[in-house]
């Protein structure tokens, strides 16, 4: 924005060293006129382009919602270039060119003369009003590095006040400083002493500026000043001084407080005027620093401590200690080592004898049935001899094998026993050195806590304990600054600080460094807790200016520039009333007379603005409106009749501001219709994804269904869709809840299809899917119906705003034939239906191909709940025919009718004639 106001005034120069170069007309002759007369043209170009640019300026203002000096500024300007370009220059152009036709006649023509003299002065005139426009550009310039000099002055008395609340909350006694404390003192008198100079630089400064900017529409430069001297600044300042100086620091630090906060307000004074949200904006970004820094306080508490942590490291030890620790370590390494090749070797050969054992085991084994197979050969030859010879060899072989699996079961208990002993021999010998490496680490950070680490933690803690008494200062003071935007996220962010300067108080007292933390932290905890409250809060503030501001709301806009417009005519009729009064006064019939053009020309602007309240159908501001027009109509016949007349004047003015409340009004009730069209379409955005999961669910419960010859359902994946049935009924209650502030019948809605999923979420659980799926179902429908209504009623919202209405006439004209034969469709299905279950397959199929035909007319009106509802119905009756639901199918057919005869006739004229035909016929046919 700065940079656009230098290039305008860039060109500002530009006019005015053109008109400078004009100035001298000499004997004004004939060639010498005409490149006069060119000249004053372009000039005037030049300054309606400007005009121009200051024009985009304006709007760019107004479309972001900003307003404040700024505008009011450039509006100035803009006024005065219009005047110029429009009435001045024009008339200084048409002098130039009247006195050249002159002297084309005579060229020592008085006239000529006359006019040349004319148009002189009205340069001139031009000029003085171009160099206050500049004038009025270097003022907006000279309060913006003026504003962040004072910031950096504030932020600098903010340093020294730290310094001086550190000094003051030690062990320091004023009357035996130590030499660090003398240093200290000396640092902070000389850095007052520099502020209080360029405090005073200031103050002059802002005394000029104020001077230089009297008449301005930017009143910035009075407003600081006279803060400056409600606050005292400069005698606080010196004050300070003062206490420093005598070492009282107490003091000295209330004085520094009090200084620091009025610099920051008078820099805040000083920069361009913020709205509400901007600033409250700002006020997020420096709460979130503050709470990064807490919790960055709260993390280093926690680790503050005497004791060995993390941070001790053998490097910290002295030389002797190192290199006895390396010692050790390479010690239990080697242990470790050994240990790990000595167990790698004994459970080899623990292998090695364990396969030599199976291997006997197996022989054994093989023996067996070979001796068995020859004992079967001699019982087939009646071999006497040779099966007892046999049978004596089996049992013999038997004896063996049952010795060998004796033998193999204690030999491997001994190989495990030996392995245990072994490890625990080498365990023990890990244990030692690792020992005696702890033995000598402890002894190290023992004697390294000892010298050093006390004192580290000592001064760790201090340090903590100065952040934390800046951070509840610099919190205390962004409470401050919110006291006004937002009261009550201010009083949230100050519980904050006392709990930060209860936990400084702790961190520096005089107790043991875990003392210390103990008592510290909760305090910090609460402190963040307090904090995030705020913060959670104040985004929930913003994000509702936001979704306000973010509408895009034609008739607010067409309403707020109405209520500008009504302004501006009540400010022209209370400055006309003025003048005709000085006049009246004065006795200056004449000047009454002339007056009652510009009577005539605000009556004029009343008119249309009285034309556009009727058309916006406001219909209290337009008789209001009406009224003022009367009464200046009335004041217009008066002051052409040379009388003033103040009471129809003043009677105007008041009905003028009549018009401005009730237009104010319309635009606040607008405002809140907009708030709640943005909460309808956050619902509706929370309400989809809920619905596709909800679809995606009921396909895979469907999928879990076991058909004819499968086996049971898989317990785990029934768990797995009833926990997901189970998160999906949470969402849509919770959804329920904040719904019902807004749609009643949207939160019902979605309140009966949370009991739904519920039930089927506990039939899930069962490992009943089949049961299940019919209240998949009835809810899935019941969400497309809350999802209809918050539609339905976010459409008339943005009808009242002024915006495109979702539903589309012409979309719904494109599926009238769609929807006919869906009907027509659904009526023979309902029949087909009832007449014959043996007809499921083929109604199925029907049912699938009439969900596309009622899901493409729902595509051309994607937005229609009529016809949304009809293809959410389609869809689940066909799966429901699928299922071999007949009864849940029959149902949702009906439903689908019943949508379809909506859709068709939405204004609902022959919608219950159609529909108990439809229903009443087919059903009835098909029963019977």
């Amino acid at each position: 924005m700065l940079m656009k106001l230098q290039s305008i005034h860039q060109l500002f120069v530009a006019l005015i060293l053109s008109l400078l170069l004009t100035n001298s007309f000499g004997a004004f002759p004939q060639n010498s006129l005409l490149n006069q007369e060119r000249k004053q043209q372009r000039i005037k170009d030049s300054t309606e382009r400007t005009g121009e640019q200051l024009d985009s300026l304006i709007d760019e203002f107004n479309r972001n919602g900003l307003a404040g000096s700024d505008l009011e500024v450039i509006k100035a300007i803009r006024t005065v270039l219009g005047n110029l370009s429009k009435e001045q220059m024009k008339e200084i152009v048409g002098l130039l060119n009247g006195a050249r036709e002159d002297t084309l006649q005579d060229i020592n023509s008085p006239a000529a003369s006359a006019k040349i003299l004319t148009a002189f002065a009205g340069q001139k005139g031009v000029i003085v009003q171009l160099r206050r426009i500049l004038l009025e550009y270097q003022s907006q310039v000279a309060l913006f590095d003026l504003a962040r000099f004072v910031k950096e002055l504030g932020d600098r008395q903010t340093s020294n006040l730290h310094e001086a609340i550190t000094l003051s909350s030690s062990n320091f006694v004023p009357g035996s400083p130590t030499r660090s404390e003398e240093i200290s003192i000396q640092l902070q008198y000389t850095e007052q002493e520099a502020l209080a100079g360029e405090v005073s630089s200031i103050l002059k400064r802002l005394s000029q500026i104020a001077e230089m900017t009297k008449g301005s529409p930017d009143q910035r430069p009075n407003k600081a000043q006279q803060h400056a001297s409600d606050s005292r600044l400069s005698e606080n300042i010196l004050k300070a001084i003062d206490e420093i100086k005598g070492k009282r620091l107490m003091s000295a630090v209330s004085f520094e407080k009090t200084s620091r906060d009025s610099l920051w307000k008078m820099a805040k004074i000083l920069e361009a005027e913020k709205g509400e949200l901007e600033q409250m904006v700002e006020a997020l970004e420096k709460l979130e620093n503050i709470i990064d820094k807490e919790t960055e306080i709260r993390e280093s508490t926690e680790k503050l401590s005497e004791k060995n942590q993390e941070k001790l490291e053998k490097e910290k030890f002295p030389e002797h200690i190192r290199r006895r620790i390396d010692q050790l370590e390479k010690a239990v390494k080697f242990r470790e080592f050994e240990r790990g090749e000595r167990m790698e070797e004994l459970e080899e050969m623990e292998k090695i004898e364990q396969n030599a054992l199976d291997s006997q085991e197996k022989i054994f084994e093989n023996e067996i049935e070979k001796t068995k197979s020859q004992l079967t050969d001699a019982k087939e030859t009646n071999n006497d001899a040779l099966i007892k010879d046999l049978e004596n060899q089996l049992k013999q072989r038997e004896r063996q094998l049952e010795r060998a699996e004796q033998n193999k079961e204690r030999r491997t208990k001994q190989l495990a026993a030996e392995l245990e002993r072994e490890n625990k021999v080498l365990n023990s010998r890990v244990e030692q050195a690792t020992k005696r490496l702890e033995q000598a680490f402890d002894q190290a950070s023992k004697q390294y806590v000892e010298n050093r680490l006390r004192t580290e933690a000592e001064n760790k803690s201090l340090e903590l304990a100065k952040k934390q008494g800046e951070l509840a200062d610099l919190t205390d003071f962004l409470a401050d600054e919110l006291s006004e935007v937002a009261p009550s996220i201010s009083e949230a962010i100050k519980k904050s600080t006392p709990e930060m300067q209860a936990a400084r108080d702790a961190l520096k007292e005089n107790s043991s460094i875990d003392e210390r933390r103990e008592k510290a932290l909760p305090r910090e905890v609460t402190a963040l807790e307090n904090l995030d409250e705020a913060r959670n809060a104040l985004i929930d503030k913003i994000s509702e200016s936001e979704a306000i501001a973010e509408v895009p709301s034609e008739k607010i806009q067409e309403l707020e520039d109405l209520l500008a417009e009504v302004k501006e005519i009540r400010k022209e009729e209370e400055e006309l009333k003025s003048i005709t009064k000085e006049a009246a006064d004065n006795t200056n019939i004449e000047k009454i007379q002339e007056k009652s053009a510009d009577q005539a020309e605000i009556e004029g602007k009343t008119a249309e603005a009285t034309s556009t309240a009727s058309e916006q159908e406001l219909t209290e501001a337009a008789a209001s409106l009406a009224e003022a027009m009367a009464a200046m109509a009335e004041a217009g016949a008066d002051l052409a009749a040379g009388e003033n007349s103040p009471d129809a004047q003043q009677n105007a003015i008041n009905k003028l501001a009549d018009a401005e409340e009730a237009i104010s009004e319309e635009i606040e009730k607008l405002k809140d219709a907009a708030q709640e069209l943005a909460n309808l379409n956050d619902l509706i955005e929370k309400l989809e994804p809920i619905i596709e999961e909800q679809k995606d669910l009921n396909e895979s419960t469907a999928e879990s269904i076991p058909q004819d010859g499968e086996d049971k359902i898989n317990t785990e994946d029934s768990n797995q869709l009833a926990d997901a049935q189970k998160d999906l009924q949470e969402q849509t209650n919770e959804l329920a809840k904040e719904a019902s502030s807004t749609s009643e019948k949207a939160s019902n809605e979605l309140s009966e299809a949370s009991d739904k999923q519920s039930t089927a979420s506990d039939d899930l659980a069962s490992g009943e899917p089949a049961s299940a799926a019919p209240d998949q179902s009835a809810a899935l429908n019941d969400l497309n119906e809350a999802k209809a209504a918050l539609e339905k009623q976010a459409s008339e919202l943005a009808e009242a705003l002024g915006q495109e209405s979702i539903n589309d006439p012409s979309a719904l004209s494109e599926a009238a034939a769609a929807i006919a034969e869906a009907q027509a469709s659904v009526s023979e299905a309902q029949e087909q239906l009832a007449a014959a279950e043996s007809a499921a397959n083929e109604l199925a199929e029907r049912q699938k191909i009439l969900a596309e035909a009622v899901g493409e007319a729902s595509t051309n009106s994607p937005v229609d709940p009529a016809l949304a509802q009809a293809a959410i119905a389609t869809e689940i009756a066909a799966k429901e025919l699928s299922f071999g639901d007949l009864k849940g199918a029959l149902e949702q057919m009906e439903n689908a009718q019943n949508a379809l005869s909506e859709a068709q006739d939405p204004s609902g004229e022959g919608q219950g004639e159609g529909q108990g035909e439809g229903q009443g016929e087919g059903q009835g046919e098909g029963q019977g």
